[in-house]
């Protein structure tokens, strides 16, 4: 028989916050989509783990959909992000992630109707129940594509029998000329009177500012202290209301810098595009964050990376040979940021042609699914 053409299409991802890489991601597969010719696109809206409010203004997407409907599409497609892992000390997590990812394909894969996965992220999946749920969807799926190698190792020894595809991170898509202008290019630029720029991309989290306190900023004040050409820039991508500790650690931040004398710009985050035109305007960028660090590789920025994550972000600069632009957070000593800074300061990342074709073939296969 032949197989029924697909018009219709269920995207889902991590688009219920603010998050940039997420934001990015939903956006450049929503806006694929649109370009294949789909003639109906939605995401999947279940309360909390669909999409937000947030990606709804990114987008101007207001469609309002039941879980029932979610499930009438004729395709399903879990888009780029860290989906395929699980940390057996929250048996929350593992609920929610089988609540947005796995239920869904499960339901779809139980009425024929294929699921395709397409650029994730993954790493250990400790809850056994959903590794092997996880390993089910992924053996029946039409396409899966994987952003690492490591990823792909990891569901290979899990058990995995599909042909799974090693391509790279789908936000390498991004090209400075996809960019508007910076909306603040002006002021910022009359502050730096004509210094050069470093961002400095604040996290979420209690524990990951107070390393950006402790470790992080002793060594950056003193980078900037004996390097006056240099204008700090400091934002994050977090829309959330701030428990009262997570707002202490954010203020001590900014009161260190102070202390240090240093002047500073900041910029508040509430677009994603925006965003990617501010990191477009700097020299040099320092993040804990994956995603604000392979945009800012994408946009040839030279990027100092101290991730907290296990693995993830690890993997992606040892896939693009810049690990040691790269040390963990739980392996960072202060010393160790100065020496980051003026080592590779001047040092931008140059991606290849081939890498970002190989991220390009996340969104292509898009294109192959209409032409089924």
């Amino acid at each position: 028989m032949k197989p029924k053409k697909i018009k219709s299409i269920i995207l889902q991802g991590y688009l219920h916050d603010a998050n940039f890489g997420d934001i990015l991601s939903g956006y450049l597969f929503y806006k694929r989509c649109q370009n294949a010719g789909f003639q109906k696109i939605d995401f999947f809206q279940f309360r909390n783990l669909g999409i937000g409010d947030f990606f709804r203004k990114q987008t101007g997407y207001t469609v309002k959909k039941s879980l029932l409907s979610c499930l009438k599409s004729d395709a399903f497609v879990i888009i780029s992000g860290g989906s395929f892992w699980n940390d057996k000390r929250n048996p929350h997590d593992a609920l929610v992630r089988f609540a947005r990812f796995i239920f869904p394909a499960l339901i779809y894969q139980l009425r024929h109707k294929p699921v395709y996965i397409l650029g994730v992220g993954g790493g250990p999946v400790d809850t056994l129940w959903l590794r092997k749920k996880m390993i089910k969807v992924i053996n029946k799926s039409k396409i899966v594509t994987f952003r690492d190698d490591s990823t792909k190792k990891i569901f290979d020894d899990y058990g995995v029998k599909k042909e799974t595809v090693v391509t790279a991170d789908t936000m390498l898509t991004i090209r400075k000329e996809m960019l508007d202008p910076f909306e603040e290019s002006e002021k910022l630029n009359k502050i730096a009177e004509g210094r050069k720029k470093i961002l400095l991309h604040l996290p979420d989290g209690v524990n990951e500012n107070s390393c950006v306190a402790d470790k992080i900023l002793p060594g950056l004040i003193q980078f900037l202290c004996e390097h006056k050409e240099y204008l700090l820039v400091i934002s994050n991508d977090n829309k959330r209301e701030l428990g009262e500790e997570e707002k202490y650690q954010n203020e001590r931040i900014r009161i260190l810098l102070k202390d240090a004398a240093l002047n500073f710009y900041e910029y508040k985050y509430h677009d994603s595009w925006q965003m990617c035109s501010l990191i477009n305007e700097m020299d040099c960028v320092i993040t804990l964050k994956l995603h604000v660090g392979v945009v800012s590789c994408a946009l040839g920025k030279s990027v100092v990376s101290f991730p907290v994550h296990r693995e993830k972000t690890d993997n992606f600069y040892r896939m693009i040979n810049q690990s040691e632009r790269c040390i963990n957070m739980r392996k960072l000593e202060k010393e160790m940021v100065y020496g980051q800074l003026c080592r590779f300061i001047n040092q931008p990342v140059f991606i290849s042609e081939e890498l970002r074709t190989e991220a390009e073939k996340n969104l292509a296969a898009l294109d192959q699914i209409i032409e089924k």
